[in-house]
């Protein structure tokens, strides 16, 4: 369950750009929320480890990336956590 302040300390911004909208809609599926804004945080919304392992299978599904677990718990907010994507997608090289 999201923590009470989850919502409140935060305005409501919604997610820019292509992999933050997939990432959010990942996110609302994994958690069972409506909505996830660009500064929300994965952990304060109700995730946790098994969530987590989840969460990164579908990153794999979805972007084609590889992230280890500890790249989530260093950049659990999700403006922060698909900026990690695009760097590892653009040392990837054009897809």
């Amino acid at each position: 369950v999201p923590d009470d302040d989850a919502y409140a300390r935060r305005t409501y911004e919604a997610p820019q750009g292509e992999i933050e909208t997939t990432l959010a809609q990942i996110w609302r599926e994994l958690l069972g929320l409506e909505r996830v804004g660009r500064h929300d945080h994965f952990f304060e919304l109700g995730g946790h480890s098994l969530l987590a392992v989840q969460l990164l299978s579908r990153l794999s599904q979805a972007f084609g990336v590889v992230l280890p677990l500890t790249t989530l718990f260093a950049k659990p907010v999700l403006s922060d956590l698909a900026q990690s994507i695009v760097e590892v997608l653009s040392r990837a090289g054009p897809q």
